[in-house]
């Protein structure tokens, strides 16, 4: 006999895919998205949390789209029940809809058992009639609400470490014993944000009732390398266009402004995306062990901010010596 998981995936692989050069043809999936899947739905203890985080473009919100359908009439589908897929945005929230439209359009099989509800962007399977919406943080409320599946599509968005939009939907689902909440996403920018606080503690492993899948390059790698891109891209050269990437590449590389949109959103790291005054790598490229021979010999300039003392005061210093620049800094609260 299959499994659940097993389940899915062959039902997954009947849908046609809904847009692009394939357009029409079966869902192929990857092993990424099966090991996935596999580790979800035939998890032993019954999985309640999970999280699968990896660059952009690599398939997410078509992924998303299968696995609700999967629920709605597919292998995992519960008489009566409620999913829910979940975004900051509606316009997020719509995409999630929108696909699995286009899904059940181009699929004579899913349109005999599907009823669609656009106005409300609400889907109702049929035969066990279960009832599908997509919602956002900045639409209704997730109040009345009782889904036994939640997706969230890019948790990464949310700043901070808590949320009430999301939390509404976690405490939604408290009447069912076995609740599932799935977040699909790119990194969070920095560790203090919800997704980042979520996948340490999955990863820390105290809870076998979370998976968690995370596809990132290595924190201090060149934006050029193409190994670093395939670990953040489990999908390159398949549906993640190879070229696209060497040229977000290549604009990165050239130009230090794009380097920290392009390692969030590409490399899927926990990088903040506003481009700060000097790119982290070149000031890690600056630091040296210190000496103090062009602070007595150079020609030296210095700054002074000073403080109260509620604040810091900042003493810096330049030093000009043999052809480059050296800094000292003193910086303090005073008495």
């Amino acid at each position: 006999a299959m499994t659940l998981g097993e389940d899915i995936i062959g039902f997954l692989e009947t849908l046609p895919i809904p847009e692009g050069k394939l357009v029409g043809s079966p869902m192929k999936l990857m092993d990424f998205q099966k090991r996935f899947i596999l580790d979800v739905y035939d998890n032993p203890v019954h999985t309640k949390t999970a999280i699968l985080s990896m660059a952009r473009k690599n398939g997410k919100t078509a992924l998303i789209a299968g696995l609700l359908l999967a629920h709605l009439v597919g292998p995992a589908a519960v008489l009566n029940s409620q999913i829910i897929s979940g975004a900051m945005s509606r316009d997020q929230a719509s995409l999630v809809f929108k696909l699995a439209q286009k899904i059940i359009n181009q699929s004579g099989m899913l349109q005999d058992v599907i009823k669609v509800i656009p106005s409300q962007k609400s889907l109702i399977g049929l035969p066990m009639n279960v009832e599908y919406r997509a919602i956002a943080a900045d639409g209704r409320t997730a109040q009345g609400l009782s889904p036994v599946l939640v997706i969230f599509d890019e948790a990464g968005q949310i700043k901070g470490p808590q949320n009430d939009f999301y939390e509404a939907l976690v405490t939604s689902q408290g009447a069912h014993d076995h609740p599932l909440m799935i977040n699909i996403s790119t990194q969070a920018p920095t560790d203090a944000d919800l997704l980042s606080i979520m996948i340490d503690d999955a990863k820390a492993g105290d809870d076998p009732r979370t998976v968690c899948h995370v596809y990132e390059a290595p924190e201090e790698c060149d934006v050029l390398d193409r190994e670093a891109w395939a670990t953040a891209n489990p999908a390159l050269g398949v549906f993640r266009s190879m070229q696209d990437m060497e040229d977000l590449a290549n604009a990165a590389s050239r130009m230090p402004s794009k380097e920290n949109s392009y390692r969030n959103l590409n490399l899927n790291q926990r990088v903040n995306a506003e481009a700060p005054f000097v790119s982290p790598q070149e000031w890690k490229a600056c630091i040296a062990d210190y000496d103090e021979t062009p602070f007595l010999e150079g020609v030296v300039w210095g700054g002074l901010d000073l403080s109260m003392k509620t604040d810091l005061t900042a003493f810096v210093m330049l030093a000009e010596y043999e052809g480059k620049f050296y800094t000292k800094a003193e910086i303090y609260t005073p008495k």
